[in-house]
């Protein structure tokens, strides 16, 4: 019988920190909010993290090298490769902005962005990208563009209205009876506003905006009579 024994902590070591390191990076690429990604030089992608595939529904045969084409939107597929093709033609940095299909069929927006690994010799060996969802900026931008341009339009009328008043308080041609006639008219416009901002630009009740008017004139309000139906108006 012969037996041999050697010091194999080294070697266990050694395996037990590549498991371990293997372990954190899945754990780190698994939970991080983007969905990433791993490509050959060529960019045929190798790997993703579960974010992919929990987002697309697809499995890693479907998604293998280039099946990622399959769950961009068409519209957009061809710009999206030319763009990562030369990339990988010149190793420049790829950003690109695009929606990619959801397992559920809808598609969301996000921003890809992809660095070149180079080894030793600077030649690129493998590309890392993310895909940030970007859905809800992008939405928020929309509103915020329709936003000035409601602010625009209104601003342009409500100097509109404001040079019809100054025309309309003329009076009988004093100083004193336009300021006062100006003011008036003027603070009566700014309380139209107040009104519409109170109720998120919303509807009004006909009610309320008459009887809020009249207070400007509350030294003739015994000569005047509110009638009529109960309404709103927008």
């Amino acid at each position: 019988a012969s037996k041999i024994a050697r010091d194999a902590t080294h070697y266990l070591n050694t395996i037990w920190r590549l498991e371990e390191s293997e372990k954190r990076f899945q754990l780190l690429a698994n939970n991080i909010a983007q969905l990433a990604w791993i490509a050959q030089a060529d960019g045929g992608i190798i790997w993703y993290n579960q974010r992919w595939f929990d987002y697309t529904g697809a499995n890693v045969e479907d998604m293998r090298g280039w099946g990622w084409r399959g769950v961009h939107h068409p519209d957009h597929l061809e710009r999206v490769e030319r763009r990562f093709r030369h990339s990988l033609e010149t190793g420049e940095l790829w950003e690109d902005t695009f929606p990619l299909r959801s397992r559920d069929g809808d598609y969301r927006w996000f921003v890809s962005r992809a660095e070149p690994i180079r080894d030793e010799q600077g030649a690129i060996s493998q590309w890392f990208g993310t895909n940030t969802d970007i859905t809800e900026q992008r939405e928020q931008a929309e509103q915020i563009k329709l936003l000035l341009a409601e602010v625009n339009h209104r601003a342009k009328n409500m100097l509109a209205t404001v040079q019809a008043i100054a025309r309309r308080s003329a009076g009988d041609g004093t100083v004193e009876s336009f300021i006062d006639q100006f003011e008036r008219r003027v603070a009566s416009l700014a309380l139209n506003q107040d009104i519409l901002v109170n109720r998120n630009w919303g509807e009004v009740p006909l009610t309320e905006l008459v009887e809020r008017q009249l207070a400007f004139v509350s030294e003739v309000a015994d000569r005047i009579e509110v009638q009529g139906p109960d309404i709103s108006i927008k």
